[in-house]
């Protein structure tokens, strides 16, 4: 017999939840009334982000773009060259997702477990530019099924997906509220305390 208890989530992230976007632009220096769109790609930085994060400045959205490169200096370095010219904040790899998260309303990422699960309790509406074939395609069904997210391989899907939801305010508003349903935030504590009844 198996139990389905969910994809452990950090502490700090379900703390950071619970913070108001304001506070946490403020504290990461960002415009507090501007909606933040943030490019994540794991702690590697992977996947097209310097094409994706280019396409996306380069249409100037109504909303501050930040991109998190990760451990990836060459793509920090792309588009540290990229941000002198469009607004664009640039980060490298960064022990406050959380609070960055709480800055969000729109997370692009590929479909790993980890970042979708984090997006789940942010209440986060996800545009997913790629997949690992038949690792992840199961991840973003689970999205794009309970209308969490988007599914948008490629920068050019990925940014009219984008594009359309910093617009469509109530549109966000319900991939959020689906977000959340998703989530399973005490997750990591039930599974400690089953692995704990069987070594008891």
């Amino acid at each position: 017999a198996f139990e389905v208890l969910g994809m452990p989530v950090r502490s700090s992230i379900c703390q950071a939840a619970r913070i108001p976007k304001s506070e946490a632009r403020r504290q990461l220096e960002l415009d507090i009334n501007q909606p933040l769109v943030l490019l994540v790609g794991g702690g590697e930085g992977v996947g097209p982000l310097a094409r994706l994060g280019k396409r996306l400045a380069q249409a100037r959205p109504p909303a501050q773009v930040a991109v998190i490169a990760g451990r990836n200096r060459r793509l920090r370095a792309q588009l540290a060259e990229l941000a002198r010219v469009h607004p664009l904040r640039v980060e490298g790899y960064t022990e406050r997702m959380d609070l960055w998260l709480a800055a969000t309303d729109i997370l692009v990422t590929k479909a790993g477990p980890n970042s979708l699960a984090e997006a789940f309790v942010m209440g986060l509406p996800t545009v997913i530019y790629a997949a690992i074939p038949g690792q992840e395609e199961g991840n973003v069904k689970l999205v794009t099924e309970h209308a969490a997210g988007v599914w948008a391989p490629g920068p050019r899907k990925s940014v009219e997906a984008i594009l359309r939801l910093i617009e469509d305010v109530e549109l966000r508003r319900k991939m959020a509220q689906q977000a959340s349903m998703l989530a399973t935030p005490d997750a990591a504590e039930k599974i400690a305390r089953r692995l704990w009844s069987l070594v008891d």
